[in-house]
Formats: C-alpha cells, sequence, structure tokens
C-alpha cells in the first residue's frame, strides 16, 4: 500500500472574532504553499483531497496547482469540533489542547472528545485509501486531527506531535508497518 501523506495546512490568517474553521490563508501561508508543494513533489501525490475548512482547501488547491494534481475536498477531515470555543491566548489554547490528548473519552474543550474525534477522521482517512486503493491521495487537513491519527497508529505521544507541526507542515506514514517514513515540521 502507497504511504500516506498527511498535510496540515498553511498559515491562517487569525481573525479573533470568528470560529477557526472559517479562517482563510493569510498571504504569508499562501506563499508557503509553493515551498509545501515542492517538498511533496518527490511523493509524486495522484490528487490531493482536502477538508472543506478554507484554510486546509486553499492549502490543498494552491499545493493542487503547483503541483497540476486533481483537488477535491471530502467530510469529516476537518478539525476537531471546538466552534463553541471563544479565542483565548496561546497558553489557554495548548493547556486546553493539552488536556484533549491527555483525557480523550472525556469532553474538556469543543464538542466532540479526541476519541470521537480520532473515529471521525479515522473513517474518513480510510474511506479515501478504498476509494482510491493503488493511488497516493495527499491529504490535507489539520493538526490535531493528524496529531490524533498518526501519534494512535504509531505510538507516538500525539500531543509532543501535534506541538511540532507548523504552519504547513506534512508527515508521510506507512500505514502497514505504523511508521513515519518522513516528515517535515515547519516550512519558511
Amino acid at each position: 500500500m502507497p504511504p500516506l501523506l498527511l498535510v496540515k495546512h498553511s498559515l491562517p490568517e487569525i481573525v479573533p472574532q470568528q470560529p477557526a474553521n472559517e479562517w482563510h490563508l493569510s498571504v504569508l501561508g499562501r506563499r508557503r504553499c509553493i515551498t509545501l508543494a515542492e517538498h511533496l513533489r518527490i511523493f509524486k501525490p495522484d490528487m490531493i483531497i482536502s477538508s472543506r475548512e478554507p484554510k486546509a482547501s486553499e492549502t490543498g488547491q494552491l499545493v493542487a496547482a503547483r503541483l497540476a494534481l486533481p483537488f477535491s475536498e471530502a467530510d469529516d477531515l476537518h478539525e476537531h469540533e471546538r466552534r463553541n470555543e471563544q479565542f483565548s491566548g496561546q497558553a489557554t489554547f495548548h493547556a486546553n489542547i493539552r488536556a484533549f490528548f491527555t483525557q480523550p473519552d472525556k469532553l474538556l474543550y469543543g464538542t466532540e472528545t479526541a476519541n470521537q474525534a480520532y473515529d471521525r477522521f479515522s473513517a474518513a482517512v480510510t474511506n479515501i485509501q478504498r476509494t482510491h486503493a493503488g493511488k497516493l491521495p495527499m491529504i490535507v487537513a489539520h493538526g490535531t486531527v493528524i496529531a490524533l491519527y498518526v501519534a494512535r497508529q504509531s505510538g507516538l505521544d500525539g500531543f509532543a506531535l501535534w506541538g511540532s507541526l507548523g504552519m504547513p507542515s506534512f508527515i508521510a506514514f506507512e500505514t502497514d508497518s505504523a511508521q513515519v517514513i518522513a516528515s517535515v515540521h515547519d516550512l519558511p
């Protein structure tokens, strides 16, 4: 089976009054997609499939255009459900995410537990792999669900992985062996 390419979206324009799932890419985030595309070119993906959230969709579209690949969006690749949460400072946000990872069965932040987010995202990834068997789709999604997925599959620390993922970043993951085979955690 081909490796799984999981890409965290590029840098958004933060609008504190809006839920994060409505944010679009910043000018710098759009520029970083060019560098991201060049790093991903070596994997020779067949297509790009993204979350429907604007920052992920825009990342996917820009990389797809650069690599001349087909692009589509899919359900259930979105970030952990937390649109009900107010914008907070970085320290508070990190504390909430740490609790999310360390107590995955408890609803502590947002409207979805870590276990629920993992189940949703994992089912979407499995569906993409089945639908495109023998092909290499690149999935553009979000840091929390990517970290949950890779950590659960590989045994890595999910919170530490989440904290290491820049915007954009990617992980090439061998699902058969549950091994990370390549990753870039921060792109200029």
